[in-house]
């Protein structure tokens, strides 16, 4: 089904740049056919989360709501062994390497094809500083934007934290963001 999601908004995505929307914005995986027909029109601007970071918090914003499509029941431990987490690790390469569902979004072909395509975009801002995302903004689209912060995960007992996980938690986790770690470290290596 994610795949059938994701191919819809694509097709959205086209049907707004074809129909002059001024401003899209979207959670729409990175199209190759949007953007080499539109990026001379339109900017193109993504913001990213250090891996680890939006591993633990995606777990807990969907870990607390049994209501919600993508509900995740397990307890973390147990969620570390499926198949989803090893999905969820691997999210910057599935969104930018604009490949078919079947290939490996695990593999190293994937992760530099999701590199080069990030590389294309007019900004890509890490959502760990906020300010000089905005500078990069005012800088292309010649305008300041303001932040808010949306879809806060409730505080509650429950709540996995990344200052508490342990060695061996910290290791799986490692080694299941390892293709976005990769793509995290290629864009934002510091000189």
């Amino acid at each position: 089904m994610a795949s059938d999601v994701d191919d819809l908004r694509k097709q959205m995505m086209l049907y707004l740049l074809h129909d002059d929307v001024r401003c899209v914005s979207l959670h729409a995986p990175f199209s190759g056919r949007a953007f080499d027909q539109f990026n001379s029109s339109y900017k193109f601007i993504t913001i990213l989360r250090e891996p680890i970071s939006r591993f633990v918090s995606h777990y807990n914003w969907s870990s607390h709501r049994p209501e919600a499509h993508g509900y995740i029941k397990e307890d973390f431990d147990t969620f570390l062994e499926t198949e989803r987490a090893q999905s969820l690790g691997s999210e910057f390469v599935e969104f930018f390497a604009d490949l078919p569902c079947s290939y490996d979004k695990r593999g190293a072909e994937a992760i530099k094809t999701a590199i080069a395509n990030l590389r294309r975009l007019d900004a890509v801002g890490r959502l760990d500083n906020l300010p000089a995302f905005s500078r990069d903004l005012q800088s292309v689209l010649g305008i300041k934007i303001n932040f808010g912060h949306e879809n806060r995960t409730h505080r509650g007992a429950n709540l996995v934290s990344a200052n508490a996980l342990t060695d061996r938690q910290k290791a799986i986790i490692h080694d299941i963001c390892a293709p976005d770690i990769a793509v995290w470290e290629s864009l934002f290596r510091e000189s």
